[in-house]
């Protein structure tokens, strides 16, 4: 390597030593270096060397990080289900309490109160379905109501252009450019 090379090679270590993470502009701005470019394969080994150990650390601090939310998940749903038997017991008493004002007066839905309000409302019933239950029934007795889905598998049409050279109405093919991506072990 060039000493120049070297030279920002150090200085992006010597920024990583002081715990402060570099990136290119940061190397750029170092007055007298040029903009540091990968030329051998021993400064790719070496930038990719950098990029596992940024990942691990970017990996490390997503544990930490879910590790310090499981923590706190775990103790709100001990404290709340310390309290949750609180909240059941005054919701059956305000229950009962609606009830007991219902039976007075049938029409009360409502009950405002300074601090919230005290609803009953009608529910529409709940429909539960066994769709192979349901399709054989519909087979039997409204054969005509069932919907068929179409579909054309997509590689058909890809197999037709391979084959015939033509390519089928509804297709279209937009080229995209090489992708460009680092594998870092």
């Amino acid at each position: 390597m060039e000493a120049q090379e070297v030279s920002l090679i150090e200085a992006f270590e010597d920024f990583e030593a002081a715990g402060i993470w570099a990136d290119a502009e940061t190397i750029t701005a170092i007055p007298g270096h040029e903009r540091f470019e990968i030329k051998t394969k021993d400064q790719a080994a070496w930038a990719l060397r950098k990029m596992s150990k940024i990942k691990a650390e970017k990996e490390e601090n997503v544990r930490t990080a879910q590790a310090e939310i499981k923590r706190i998940d775990d103790w709100c749903q001990s404290e709340n289900d310390k309290v949750q038997g609180s909240l059941d017991f005054f919701e059956y008493l305000l229950m009962g309490y609606m009830q007991q004002e219902r039976q007075a007066d049938p029409a009360v839905k409502t009950i405002k109160l300074p601090h919230g309000s005290l609803k009953m409302r009608a529910q529409q019933p709940e429909f539960v379905y066994d769709e192979e239950a349901l399709l054989e029934w519909a087979r039997k007795v409204m054969p005509s109501s069932i919907i068929v889905k179409e579909s054309f598998p997509k590689q058909i049409a890809k197999d037709w252009l391979k084959t015939t050279g033509e390519l089928p109405d509804g297709v279209t093919i937009t080229e995209r450019p090489e992708k460009f991506s680092v594998e870092v072990i």
